[in-house]
């Protein structure tokens, strides 16, 4: 028999709170940024990627005045669907 769970002793939704949700300005400064650094496969429309490393963008934004940690940069790549790459030597 499986037991009852007990009443919640902490409401639901409680937490901190994304920065992406504090601030959502950060994600459209972060799509302008890689509107220039942008580059795909041309077979595969779905593979894109960048040519700015995470650090990159974190100087990027920050001298738009939004702080911002690699963290949340790699994340924001996930979301939009970019890919890393590596340079063919």
């Amino acid at each position: 028999m499986k037991k009852k769970l007990k009443k919640r002793i902490r409401n639901e939704g409680g937490g901190k709170k994304s920065s992406l949700e504090k601030m959502p300005e950060i994600e459209s400064k972060f799509l302008e940024i890689l509107k220039t650094h942008t580059a795909g496969s041309p077979q595969n429309e779905k593979i894109i990627w960048t040519d700015l490393t995470c650090l990159d963008i974190v100087k990027k934004i920050t001298e738009a005045g939004i702080k911002i940690g690699r963290k949340l940069v790699r994340k924001l790549l996930k979301k939009h669907g970019y890919k890393k790459r590596k340079i063919q030597k």
